[in-house]
């Protein structure tokens, strides 16, 4: 009998493993994708004007994306609209159920050359307080968690973007995987500033 408990809890441990080997896959996919979308996160000469050259304004030969460590629980106020919770609404309640914390590996996080991802700090949360520009970074990100369907083909995250204390926005990405590669299905703006 003691065997046949040993075997059982290490079979469940096994299986625990390897579905959160294939959450923080999945994860590092999405936030990737996400990071690689959002507003502003490169920037790439503007078609109105030709001669300007965002390079100028990096920071030790940079664009520097400063990023929350720490994807959070999706606060109590966001919610759907009717529209969208039709065709949503299970993959939006699960993700309303994910109320731990769970940290973002910065270096996981790889785009572009002159990209530099860093990690949110208490100092620049302070700086931001202080003033509205950010000094030593161009964009913020933040993810909630990330709420998966039973098969991994779905998934719902909730992200901050801003420029600065004045000029972000909060949505939700719905994403779905199409042949082993995670691609947005729809972006749901919830709030600007």
């Amino acid at each position: 009998m003691k065997n046949y408990i040993l075997i059982l809890l290490l079979v469940s441990l096994t299986n625990c493993d390897k579905y959160s080997n294939q959450e923080n896959t999945n994860i590092y996919k999405i936030i990737n994708l996400i990071a690689k979308n959002s507003p502003s996160s490169h920037p790439f000469k503007s078609e109105h004007n030709k001669d300007f050259d965002i390079r100028k304004f990096y920071i030790d030969n940079h664009f520097i994306v400063a990023v929350n460590p720490i994807m959070e629980p999706i606060g109590k106020t966001i919610g759907m609209s009717d529209k969208n919770r039709l065709e949503y609404g299970e993959l939006f309640e699960k993700l309303q159920t994910l109320q731990t914390n769970k940290p973002i590996k910065i270096s996981e996080i790889n785009l572009f050359d002159d990209v530099k991802f860093i990690e949110l700090t208490e100092k620049h949360i302070q700086n931001m307080k202080s003033k509205c520009e950010f000094d030593d970074f161009h964009l913020y990100l933040s993810f909630t968690r990330i709420a998966f369907n039973s098969n991994y083909s779905r998934a719902i995250i909730g992200v901050e973007t801003a420029v600065s204390c004045l000029a972000g926005e909060y949505g939700m990405y719905i994403l779905k995987k199409d042949n082993g590669i995670w691609e947005i299905e729809k972006y749901i703006l919830n709030q600007i500033s």
